[in-house]
């Protein structure tokens, strides 16, 4: 069959989805990615009420409480992404640390230390602010 013709598969809710014409490499890359979401997807959302989505509106939520932080800025999106990190460790803690991934609560958790290290490079780069400066704790300087 050329590359051009059309030709079909069964999804995984078992309906025959046709493809039509492009490069077949594109479509396996697809069903890689699915793979990938579902075993991710399903990491995120285990033990939790709020559904396959369930991470976005849990960080949502932490994220509201600081309206006044720049969560666009180095240090915020830092901070975005160990939030990130630290709901995915405590939902699979919580499923009791299963993951389908291979990153398991304590692998989750090496990943918040490193964001927390990193936000603390961002933060001591910042610019100094109006009201003071920005300095790191007593010996935590970086070379």
């Amino acid at each position: 069959m050329s590359m051009y013709s059309i030709e079909g598969y069964k999804n995984y809710h078992g309906s025959v989805v046709v493809k039509q014409g492009g490069d077949p490499r594109f479509y396996k890359l697809l069903e890689d990615l699915r793979d990938l979401h579902s075993r991710k997807n399903t990491d995120y959302s285990r033990g939790g009420s709020q559904g396959p989505l369930g991470n976005f509106p849990r960080v949502s939520q932490i994220k509201r409480l600081y309206p006044q932080l720049d969560w666009a800025s180095p240090l915020g999106t830092a901070l975005d992404y160990l939030l990130k990190q630290l709901d995915a460790a405590l939902i699979l803690y919580q499923a009791g640390g299963d993951s389908l991934t291979g990153e398991p609560v304590p692998s989750r958790l090496k990943d918040v230390a490193v964001y927390a290290l990193l936000g603390m490079l961002l933060y001591e780069d910042e610019p100094k602010k109006a009201t003071g400066s920005v300095e790191a704790e007593p010996g935590l300087r970086y070379p």
